[in-house]
């Protein structure tokens, strides 16, 4: 019986040449023929007659992979299988098979346990990331020219078109006059700000990373970088709680 089982995971990961050799070398023994095709950062899509050649080039940043591409095909087209990673797609790593039941649960059962062992020990902190930043933005923009307008003008009054006491005819349209566009300015610049952050923030701590060539060297790099960003951020909050508590007694 022919059976048909899809393969979506939504979390970070790091393909390492080891881990392109065993989906390969399993593909080709479950499957058949493997073709690997990879979309660069420079534009280009190239095509490998295998893993030791995929492992074996230099892949500088610049032209680093970004979406790597497995398909393998039996001769008769009974069984077939595709596996693609995304450095930034939606879904991060997605996948399909195509044969009889038994060899669809087997595949799908050895491609899991591969997946699952290329997820980064920072994976926790990719999570949600992509999904919270514009509503993180919009909230912030909307919180920064309400706060604007009211600490600045004071409330809006009930009716803007009536004068106001002691004020001109057009008083009581100031603090959307003006207010609104210093409002719009200031959330705009907060918008940079966390544009800049989350690239930077999405530079150390990458969603998807196919690490072969120099890519991997970065990677491994930037490791001591994370180490030093965690663990710094998590001796800072325990030393500013335990200060806290320390100075709680003299502080009645």
């Amino acid at each position: 019986m022919d059976a048909r089982t899809s393969i979506t995971r939504d979390h970070a990961f790091v393909l390492t040449d080891q881990d392109v050799k065993k989906i390969t070398g399993l593909l080709q023994e479950r499957i058949g023929k493997v073709t690997i095709r990879s979309e660069s950062a420079d534009g280009l899509e190239r095509d490998y007659g295998d893993a030791k050649v995929l492992c074996a080039i230099e892949n500088p940043w610049p032209k680093r992979i970004q979406v790597l591409r497995f398909r393998a095909r039996s001769e008769g087209g009974e069984k077939q299988a595709r596996l693609w990673f995304y450095e930034d797609g939606y879904w991060p790593i997605d996948g399909e098979i195509a044969a009889p039941e038994a060899v669809v649960e087997r595949l799908r059962r050895e491609l899991l346990d591969i997946i699952d062992g290329t997820r980064p020990w920072y994976g926790w902190l990719t999570v949600g990331i992509r999904k919270a930043v514009p509503i993180l933005i919009f909230v912030v923009c909307n919180l920064v020219t309400f706060v604007v307008v009211i600490l600045t003008f004071g409330p809006f009054p009930k009716n803007p078109m009536q004068p106001q006491p002691g004020a001109h005819q057009a008083s009581g349209w100031t603090p959307i006059l003006i207010g609104m566009p210093v409002g719009l300015l200031l959330g705009s610049l907060i918008l940079v700000i966390v544009w800049v952050l989350v690239r930077s923030w999405r530079g150390v701590f990458p969603r998807g990373l196919i690490a072969i060539g120099q890519v991997q060297k970065r990677h491994e790099t930037r490791e001591m970088v994370r180490w030093v960003v965690v663990i710094g951020g998590l001796v800072s909050i325990v030393g500013s709680m335990v200060a806290t508590l320390a100075l709680l007694p003299f502080t009645k």
